[in-house]
């Protein structure tokens, strides 16, 4: 079950002087069991939260950036600048909304994640002024 996403194209970036606090942030995320899509159930009462398709073990034991996304499904390079994303190891879309929301203040304005569901839906995630926008695209013959 899922819905199958590809990333067709991105460009985030995550300046150096910002890697620590979203390291901090991103594994603060692991409180917020309000936000996660996915749990254990037991006679309907939920008895553990995830989010998903995350490593959430990973995710706790990671000493860098790259590593935290890394349990998100994203694959992040650092350079002498920064981190940046390079594309999405995953097949499912997870809890990706939450976690670009919460990453959103830390990324470079103009960053943007452009993604193709399974359903040929297609949609970017723009990063402006620290907040993610979703946005629908459509294709248009011209």
């Amino acid at each position: 079950m899922g819905y199958c996403i590809t990333v067709k194209e991105c460009n985030v970036f995550i300046p150096n002087d910002q890697k620590v606090v979203a390291l901090k942030t991103l594994k603060s995320t692991a409180a917020n069991t309000d936000r996660m899509g996915g749990g254990g159930y037991t006679g309907g009462e939920v008895v553990e939260r995830w989010f998903a398709w995350i490593d959430m073990k990973k995710l706790a034991n990671a000493n860098t950036l790259v590593e935290a996304f890394d349990a998100w499904r994203y694959i992040f390079t650092e350079d002498e600048d920064g981190v940046r994303l390079e594309y999405f190891h995953g097949e499912k879309l997870g809890d990706d909304v939450f976690l670009w929301e919460t990453m959103a203040p830390f990324i470079q304005d103009g960053g943007y994640i452009t993604v193709i569901g399974e359903d040929d839906t297609f949609w970017r995630w723009k990063f402006n002024n620290g907040i993610c926008e979703e946005v629908e695209l459509r294709l248009m013959e011209v």
